[in-house]
């Protein structure tokens, strides 16, 4: 065996070493299947019975802001009998009453690694169990918590009894993901509710990542309400993409299994960006530009009205914010149109000025192809997550900006992961960003730039020169956006 040097060796065995899986469904306490021994200490005594396994991860649509749903097939064999006792759920002494539904939860480590280190790389519900071919086992199915969005919500709203809620955007989210509508809720207080309202009823704890909205909603929705109607239910899935996918940003899934949600711009201003370099990269699988996501012009019409289905009093005449480029339209010859709709922004709750912010937003992101690559990465990348803007430094792949090869701190978006398992790789895809850096406008408490913290000044946007910060000639300090 070729050993030049303890080190080397000790390295190679690093970079070899297949990865270790362990699924423990809910109820079982510390009983648990995985791919191989786990080192002690651990939270498990698992059985190593799990031959196989695939997934699928989040894609976000960038045309639209849909997301797929995340989902995990498991092959567990029936070491001692196990899987068979958990599928046969009518037998007498069954460990559980049911399979369907339950919470399935995948964590992922290495030999070296003791158990209690293992950080969950997934968490879903089991929607399927099949037999395999060999009759050896089963096959457990599970899908991330977006499938509990394919629920009606507002059963009941009629026209002459409809449903009728006004606040904060994010807390309305938040309201109809938890089936929680209050003026005093402690997370998603409404300004106002007419009717009964029914939301999704997702679990606070466990589905929805409430501090993380509660962020983006005090970050970059501060002072800002919409009003929705209902007079019919519908679907909680079609109700969220269209009003706050398309418009705000994508809602994915975090590393805790839980929903949440990225704006088109960074969710938090400021924060610690994640980095994506060689060193972490196995391989670059692809490069592209995406035309199709080009636009350079957005509309988005507002007040509608579900009884007469319109937006505005006048059907011929909607009311609509539109923001465009048209110096893009001359120069490529096509006017790229991107049409939205929203039922929550309203005239009287400032909607023109709302509408104006996000259909400039939408367009400053989009008004060139971005670049998209794809990477494949060990399991090591995991603090990465669908959503999280990363600075890319790669030195093969083309700086479109020089016309030169490589990148450097480029700001791009995470928009796919993809487990591959059985390889003990990620696949992940990333699409450059509009942004230079993170800034927006500061809080009223915000004193003016002279006085800032070099945190606040990479976060805030404020008016001044660039030699000494003044304006009016000079003769005053600079100040801030408010």
């Amino acid at each position: 065996m070729f050993e030049p040097n303890p080190n080397w060796t000790a390295a190679i065995a690093q970079q070899i070493q297949a990865p270790i899986y362990v699924a423990q469904i809910e109820g079982l306490g510390t009983d648990a299947f995985s791919t191989g021994p786990v080192k002690s200490a651990k939270p498990w005594v698992e059985r190593v019975a799990i031959s196989a396994m695939e997934g699928r991860g989040q894609r976000v649509d960038l045309a639209s802001g849909d997301v797929t749903v995340g989902s995990v097939t498991v092959d567990v064999l029936n070491t001692d009998g196990r899987i068979f006792q958990l599928v046969a759920t009518e037998a007498s002494g069954a460990p559980l009453a049911t399979l369907a539904n339950r919470r399935l939860d995948v964590y992922a480590g290495y030999r070296n690694i003791i158990g209690n280190d293992y950080p969950r790389v997934f968490r879903g519900r089991i929607t399927d169990i099949v037999g395999l071919k060999d009759h050896t086992g089963f096959r457990l199915t599970a899908e991330d918590v977006k499938r509990g969005l394919d629920v009606p919500i507002m059963t009941g709203a009629t026209d002459d009894s409809p449903v009728i809620i006004e606040g904060n955007p994010i807390n309305v989210l938040g309201a109809v993901l938890l089936n929680v509508f209050s003026l005093s809720d402690t997370d998603f207080p409404l300004t106002a509710i007419t009717g009964t309202p029914i939301g999704a009823g997702l679990d606070r704890a466990t589905d929805v990542a409430v501090a993380q909205l509660k962020d983006i909603r005090d970050t970059w929705f501060v002072d800002v309400r919409m009003r929705f109607k209902w007079t019919k239910d519908e679907s909680c899935s079609g109700w969220v993409a269209k009003n706050f996918f398309q418009l705000i940003g994508p809602a994915v899934i975090d590393g805790y299994g839980r929903i949440g949600l990225y704006p088109w711009e960074p969710s938090v201003a400021g924060a610690v960006v994640p980095t994506l370099t060689d060193d972490d990269v196995v391989r670059v699988d692809s490069w592209r530009r995406r035309p199709d996501l080009h636009v350079n012009r957005v509309r988005i019409r507002f007040n509608w009205d579900p009884s007469s289905r319109v937006y505005g009093d006048n059907p011929l005449l909607p009311d609509e914010v539109v923001a465009e480029d048209t110096a893009d339209q001359a120069a490529t010859g096509a006017v790229r149109l991107l049409d939205l709709t929203s039922e929550g922004i309203r005239e009287d709750l400032n909607g023109t000025a709302i509408a104006s912010v996000l259909t400039h937003t939408l367009l400053r992101w989009r008004r060139k192809p971005p670049v998209e690559i794809v990477v494949s990465c060990p399991f090591t990348k995991r603090n990465l997550e669908v959503g999280d803007v990363a600075k890319v430094t790669l030195r093969n792949v083309l700086d479109v900006k020089t016309g030169t090869r490589g990148i450097t701190n480029k700001l791009m978006r995470v928009v796919e992961i993809t487990p591959k398992y059985s390889a003990g790789l990620l696949s992940v895809t990333l699409v450059e960003v509009a942004f230079l850096r993170y800034g927006f406008i500061p809080p009223n408490s915000l004193g003016d730039y002279p006085t800032w913290t070099q945190a606040q000044k990479d976060r805030y946007y404020a008016i001044g020169r660039t030699s000494d910060n003044r304006v009016n000639a000079g003769t005053e300090e600079g100040y801030a956006i408010l």
